[in-house]
């Protein structure tokens, strides 16, 4: 598993041992299922995803201009590519996470 990965998972897991607001919960656990999968997504899954993203309103509806508060004060951004919809954290704050989970992975 990559680091960015393993770190985002960790920190998942600890955010969401911690909400108490079960709406709140469902949305940042699937939001985070999204960003893991999507790379690897097939057709198919695509397909489904971008459903999510785009036209299941407990997802969709919670978008603010394209962003949606996430993890740790950070939001989640939602962009549009030609034939499908994606997820983006930033970098900074993804590093971050890894640094914090696996100690210091890069130079700055």
């Amino acid at each position: 598993m990559e680091p960015l990965d393993t770190a985002l998972i960790a920190s998942l897991q600890q955010a969401l041992r911690r909400e108490t607001q079960e709406p709140s919960a469902l949305r940042m656990a699937m939001l985070g299922l999204i960003f893991l999968v999507q790379d690897d997504a097939s057709p198919a899954q695509r397909a489904y995803l971008d459903f999510l993203l785009t036209d299941f309103p407990p997802v969709s509806g919670v978008f603010l201009e394209d962003t949606h508060p996430f993890l740790e004060g950070h939001c989640i951004t939602r962009r549009w590519i030609v034939d499908h919809t994606e997820l983006l954290l930033h970098e900074a704050f993804l590093w971050q996470l890894v640094d914090r989970w696996n100690g210091p992975a890069r130079n700055n």
